[in-house]
C-alpha cells in the first residue's frame, strides 16, 4: 500500500469519526415536539396550572393548562417523559386565563387584552403528588412532529 492511499484511508476514517461524533442526524438535547391534549381529574377538567415534560437527563419542556383543560407544549423534549403537573394554590391572589379584557377607562389598556382571571377558590386542586418529578407516575414517550395525549389523574 502506497503512503498516499494509507493518507486518503486515514482522511476517510477521521471524516467518517467527525460526522459520527458530530451528528448527522438529529441531536438528542435538541429535538423538540408539540404535546397537546386535555388534563383532568375525576371528571373535572383543571382549569389553571402548568404542565411539564421532564426527560431523565434534565431535559424540559413547559405549557400552560387553560380553563378548559387544555393544555400545549411546543418545546417537549423527544423520548421517555415524567409529566409533571402543577396548579396554584387556592389562597392569595388570582392567575391569569386566556380571553380577559383590560379594565374599561385608563387609557392605552383596550389595547392589551389579555388572560380573563381564574378565581383561587375556584381553580382545581390536585395531589401533591404530581407537582414533583420524583414523585409524579405520569409518564409519557414523546415522538417527534405533533401528537396529542390526554391526561386523566387519580384522586
Amino acid at each position: 500500500m502506497t503512503p498516499s492511499v494509507r493518507l486518503l484511508g486515514s482522511l476517510s476514517l477521521l471524516v467518517a469519526t467527525v460526522l459520527l461524533v458530530c451528528g448527522c442526524g438529529q441531536n438528542l438535547q435538541k429535538a423538540r415536539a408539540v404535546v397537546k391534549g386535555s388534563i383532568s381529574i375525576g371528571d373535572k377538567k383543571l382549569n389553571a396550572g402548568n404542565i411539564t415534560f421532564a426527560t431523565a437527563d434534565g431535559r424540559t419542556g413547559t405549557g400552560s393548562i387553560d380553563e378548559s383543560g387544555n393544555y400545549i407544549v411546543t418545546d417537549a423534549p423527544i423520548g421517555e417523559c415524567t409529566i409533571v403537573v402543577s396548579v396554584p394554590a387556592p389562597k392569595g391572589g388570582s392567575m391569569q386565563a386566556p380571553g380577559m379584557k383590560p379594565p374599561a377607562g385608563i387609557p392605552g389598556m383596550e389595547k392589551m387584552a389579555g388572560p380573563k382571571m381564574v378565581d383561587p377558590s375556584k381553580v382545581v386542586q390536585i395531589p401533591q403528588k404530581y407537582n414533583s418529578r420524583d414523585t409524579s407516575d405520569l409518564k409519557y414517550t414523546v415522538r417527534s412532529g405533533e401528537q396529542t395525549h390526554d391526561i386523566k389523574l387519580n384522586p
